[in-house]
């Protein structure tokens, strides 16, 4: 495995792009929320108290890290946990692990 990948099931992540994707609490509100079901871009900007704009710009730091893919459905864009991120994530106990360290929403994020 190679130094700073996550990795499980033939799927990797770069984990230092997952953790700068991470760093910010609107996108870590938004993962929370992808980990429970895929959302749409108005469901997860009303949750994290941003904008759809906003929203959609943090959405688009997280595909690039690798940790979302979205859908188009009509005019409605839906976002989920990418291939390579829902290997590494354990849905029950709210967690996200990268090899390297692990990310717990339920510590980070009030319920």
């Amino acid at each position: 495995m190679a130094k700073g990948k996550g990795k499980a099931d033939g799927f990797s992540l770069d984990c230092v792009e997952a953790m700068r994707a991470l760093a910010d609490p609107s996108r870590l509100r938004m993962m929370d929320e992808l980990l429970r079901a895929p959302r749409n871009v108005t469901f997860l900007a009303t949750r994290a108290k941003l904008t759809a704009y906003n929203a959609s710009r943090h959405l688009a730091v997280l595909s690039r890290a690798g940790l979302v893919t979205r859908e188009k459905k009509g005019q409605q864009r839906i976002y989920r946990l990418s291939d390579a991120c829902e290997v590494l994530v354990d849905k029950k106990k709210r967690t996200l692990s990268l090899g390297c360290c692990q990310f717990r929403f339920d510590a980070m994020l009030p319920s």
